[in-house]
């Protein structure tokens, strides 16, 4: 297993990198030619290779524990570079602009982490408190710091259909307005699904994955994982029966 290097060294990489960035935009003319809105695309293509190279990975050992060589990190670990480079390049696009670095970048993100753990960094550190409650906690802060006067604002447009669901029903459970039981999903789901084909349009069919998305909730469960794990099994499966 890798271990971390000394601070010092750590430091230089980033710094090298950060260097490396800088060349890139000053004499690659793809390079020079970007923004933020035309990396848009790119970056996004990089955050689902991350989730692809997560998916390759074995099941987690318990923590702490050694998994064999390989098994996928290195897929993984070329994956995060890349989104790396990104984060870099944004902050030297806005450093441009005279508006942040990338140490500044560090040091917001640093700061906002400490305040949102209080159960770690504050007075009260070391106490334990279940996930449940820290989940809501965590969002009543981010609603105080950001003056946000809906539990639902913030939430982005651009999130995918699933995963924008199981986001505003974890807003609203964290904020006490959690609109429903397991149970309640379940009967509400089996009501869907008794609807004549005469009457099922895309409300139907809206509020029929947003009941499931409330089992995936209640069970712990990502429902966008889910389906694409789904999804990767039912390819895997037309291929065999196409060799067939």
């Amino acid at each position: 297993m890798n271990s971390e290097p000394p601070p010092g060294e750590f430091a230089a990489a980033l710094v090298r990198f950060g260097e490396l960035v800088a060349t890139l935009r000053a004499e690659c003319p793809w390079d020079r030619s970007q923004t933020h809105r035309s990396l848009r695309r790119h970056l996004l293509e990089e955050v689902y290779e991350v989730l692809e190279a997560i998916d390759g990975l074995p099941e987690p050992a318990e923590r702490g524990g050694a998994t064999a060589a390989g098994e996928g990190y290195e897929h993984l670990e070329e994956e995060l570079g890349d989104l790396l480079f990104h984060v870099f390049f944004h902050a030297t696009l806005a450093a441009e602009q005279g508006q942040f670095t990338i140490g500044d970048v560090v040091r917001q993100v640093d700061a906002k982490l400490r305040r949102r753990h209080p159960h770690v960094f504050g007075p009260a550190a070391g106490g334990d408190g279940d996930e449940e409650s820290l989940d809501a906690g965590w969002e009543q802060i981010k609603r105080a710091e950001k003056g946000r006067a809906s539990a639902m604002d913030g939430i982005p447009e651009v999130l995918p259909a699933l995963l924008g669901a199981l986001k505003v029903q974890k807003r609203a459970e964290a904020a006490g307005l959690d609109r429903s039981s397991e149970s309640a999903a379940l009967t509400r789901l089996r009501a869907a699904l008794d609807v004549p084909a005469a009457r099922r349009d895309e409300g139907w069919l809206g509020s029929l994955l947003f009941e499931v998305v409330e089992l995936a909730r209640h069970s712990s469960l990502d429902p966008e994982s889910a389906l694409r794990a789904a999804s990767k099994e039912a390819r895997e499966e037309f291929r065999r029966a196409e060799e067939i």
